[in-house]
């Protein structure tokens, strides 16, 4: 059997990538001031990261959980009214149907996002929330973390202690370059004007989308590890 790994903002969804009100609510909520809206000022670009990077600067210390909590209840709550806009990736519903209906692929999230917000972005999608297994910031701060434990908990829930072949989808340099640390094979998604920056970082497959089926399955079964 084989494994295939979904990013989601981007790379599955689109109109779902609401980084301001995650800001504005973190603003809020924790008191924080001037907090960076820009991904490239973070280590780790998950919500787990970012929130424990913002926390130890203003801080000097993480977020103890009901902090926590209540910050996630509300940005999720905002998100709910935020992501009205959301829409998949044209063609992503058809390809995940394709794969999941193919003997040979397994599937699998991994998310910067919280599970919750993630499966809210997912929906609001159009697109299976909660039918695969899910790896999110829950799961580490870094990326790498977020895809082996994609990788872990799917080797758990297809019952098998290795795949063939696994395969990381992304639309993000920090995508690829978990992809390149494991050592997997990566197809990109030119959907948020990054494509030239994944070719150029070593994606050997770049897609626009998935509506053309053919292209994405060959992408698929000839995507390489970044070089």
């Amino acid at each position: 059997m084989n494994l295939a790994i979904f990013d989601i903002d981007g790379t599955l969804t689109l109109g779902t990538s609401h980084f301001k009100v995650f800001v504005a609510t973190l603003e809020s909520t924790c008191g924080f001031q001037n907090v960076s809206a820009n991904w490239k000022d973070y280590h780790h670009p998950s919500d787990s990261g970012i929130v424990d990077q913002v926390s130890f600067q203003q801080l000097g210390r993480s977020l103890t959980d009901d902090e926590l909590e209540r910050f996630k209840s509300e940005y999720l709550a905002r998100l709910r009214e935020t992501c009205c806009v959301a829409h998949a990736v044209p063609g992503a519903a058809e390809f995940l149907t394709t794969l999941e209906g193919d003997g040979n692929w397994a599937l699998a999230y991994a998310t910067g996002n919280w599970r919750a917000t993630g499966r809210c972005k997912l929906a609001s999608a159009g697109l299976p929330s909660d039918t695969f297994p899910f790896s999110g910031a829950e799961d580490g701060p870094s990326r790498v973390q977020i895809l082996q434990m994609a990788i872990e908990k799917s080797q758990v829930h297809w019952g098998v202690t290795s795949f063939q072949r696994i395969v990381s989808f992304g639309d993000a340099l920090w995508d690829l370059g978990a992809a390149r640390e494991l050592k997997l094979p990566f197809v990109g998604l030119d959907t948020t004007n990054r494509g030239q920056e994944l070719t150029a970082a070593g994606a050997s497959h770049l897609l626009p989308g998935y509506a053309d089926l053919q292209q994405a399955m060959l992408a698929l079964n000839q995507a390489r590890v970044p070089h």
